[in-house]
């Protein structure tokens, strides 16, 4: 039996994470860890979490064999090095971390800890992504030298008003979110392992009109009703009774 320990109890654990792993024969979710206490008993007991932690530290220390980190962007790198210097296995949710300097450090305790480490990239095992690897290995293609690679979000910005849109805790936008996605997979679809040029840019055209979109999903959100409003002075008039209807349900 594989027993995992998930860290953070937000929506990405809720929908994708917890309910995956469980259904998976020989994985057991033994542990959860979140500081708001009340999404945390909510997320342990609709899942049948029996260890509850407000204390990651404390988690890691667990007889557990991997840890799943959703926590925010900020905390990723040193929780994915503290969990692999406890002996734990990490899958890590995206982006792994927010500099140059963290990656290298995840990868030397790699390195020195043995423990396998891995960024939840789940676009490299798409049914298209393994069809166009095998051909590109393959040499169908001949040499690839040009890639172009987008994704577009129609439905707003997530977590508006949260730690998802402060650069200090995220450390970015879009690319950091959902670009990255892209980004991996043309990386790992062709080898380019080295840019040579990165170019980018900034837009705010529709932030007087910002909504969240409805990620993360309301019933994920237990314990965060102050944190929808942080951001109503931008929320255009027409949206605030969605702002007013999740306080409401939570």
């Amino acid at each position: 039996m594989i027993k995992i320990g998930i860290i953070g109890a937000g929506g990405i654990s809720q929908v994708a994470h917890i309910p995956n792993f469980q259904k998976i024969d020989g994985v057991k979710v033994e542990a959860i860890c979140d500081i708001n206490e009340e999404k945390l008993k909510y997320v342990a007991e609709k899942f049948n979490i029996p260890k509850k932690f407000t204390d990651w530290e404390k988690m890691i220390e667990e007889e557990i064999d991997a840890v799943c980190i959703c926590s925010p962007n900020v905390y990723h790198a040193i929780q994915s090095i503290k969990a692999m210097e406890n002996g734990k296995h990490v899958l890590c949710e995206k982006p792994i971390c927010l500099s140059v300097k963290e990656a290298e450090d995840i990868f030397k305790t790699v390195e020195k800890t043995k423990k396998v480490f891995m960024g939840a990239f789940p676009r490299r095992f798409l049914g298209e992504t393994i069809v166009l690897k095998k051909m590109i290995d393959e040499g169908f293609f001949g040499e690839i030298y040009y890639l172009k690679a987008s994704y577009l979000r129609r439905r707003g910005i997530p977590g508006l008003g949260t730690w998802f849109t402060s650069k200090k805790l995220a450390g970015g936008g879009p690319m950091m979110d959902v670009g990255v996605h892209v980004i991996d997979q043309v990386i790992y679809l062709s080898g380019l392992l080295e840019p040579e040029i990165v170019i980018g840019a900034t837009f705010e055209k529709f932030k007087d009109k910002a909504v969240d979109g409805g990620w993360p999903p309301v019933d994920t959100r237990k314990g965060e009703a102050g944190l929808l409003l942080i951001q109503e002075k931008v929320i255009n008039p027409l949206e605030k009774w969605k702002l007013r209807i999740w306080q409401l349900v939570l």
